[in-house]
């Protein structure tokens, strides 16, 4: 308990350092502040919240096994996010290679990123946002990887496009074109519910 508290100020940047030295209690202060993090991510491409934590976890094991790459001038969550980005995209690919994989359902998801014109209030006006959050979900799935990534980086975890270039190994020129034709993508298939 003592060894937490002694990282509980320390930046990300910071506890790396002291991972690249070897120090697993700095390892372990990384992975609570960040599991959730990359597990969402991992979710959010995949759609599978068990072979997300799977997925999450692999991360974190890479992450450690790789400490003595991190550069000191990067920011750790663009060196997670990169781990995580490249396994989910190898995921995927195994998926659709094989078909028979099963998906998960995914957890009721209360917050929704469009909002109906509507004056209705109570169930019916939740049953609507709750209908259109699982249609962007399904439509997030079907845009190619680099799409999906793009719009799951920006939408869902926030970051800004210098950060998303980064994690993806690209220009933001190239994130930038990416994104409008993820919002053509996604502005085709929504258009029923909009």
């Amino acid at each position: 308990m003592r060894g937490s508290a002694r990282y509980r100020g320390a930046s990300d940047e910071e506890l790396m350092e002291e991972v690249r030295g070897g120090s697993t209690a700095a390892f372990e202060a990384l992975v609570r502040r960040h599991s959730k993090r990359a597990v969402n991510l991992a979710y959010r491409f995949i759609g599978d919240a068990s072979l997300a934590e799977d997925i999450a976890q692999e991360a974190f094991l890479r992450v450690w096994r790789n400490r003595h790459r991190y550069s000191p001038s990067a920011k750790f969550t663009t060196f997670l996010y990169r781990i995580v980005a490249n396994l989910c995209i190898s995921q995927h690919r195994y998926n659709r290679r094989h078909p028979a994989t099963f998906i998960n359902p995914p957890p009721d998801e209360t917050t929704t990123y469009f909002s109906f014109p509507s004056g209705l209030n109570g169930p019916l006006e939740k049953l609507r946002q709750q209908e259109l959050a699982a249609a962007v979900r399904e439509a997030i799935k079907t845009l190619p990887e680099n799409q999906r990534l793009a719009v799951i980086l920006l939408r869902y975890e926030g970051l800004s496009y210098e950060e998303i270039a980064s994690v993806m190994g690209t220009t933001i020129a190239a994130v930038k074109s990416l994104l409008v034709r993820a919002r053509q993508n996604l502005r085709g298939r929504l258009k029923p519910y909009l």
